[in-house]
């Protein structure tokens, strides 16, 4: 068995969201674009770079208090 030697960073996860969302037949023009503007700038700015497994409770709650 293989074990991943590189953690995915939040960022990268991010985008491959929006992909997967914009991808939905379901989803109306307006929701997507929603979902990428919401993401994209606020959620990637604050933690695009982190690793996503360093990203903890505590990460979360100062960024919603800032917020």
């Amino acid at each position: 068995m293989e074990t991943c030697t590189q953690t995915l960073n939040f960022g990268v996860y991010a985008e491959s969201y929006i992909t997967r969302k914009n991808a939905k037949p379901t989803l109306r023009d307006s929701t997507k674009a929603l979902i990428s503007q919401q993401v994209r700038n606020h959620l990637i700015p604050a933690f695009g770079a982190m690793p996503i497994d360093k990203i903890g409770n505590v990460d979360w709650l100062k960024w919603v208090t800032e917020t």
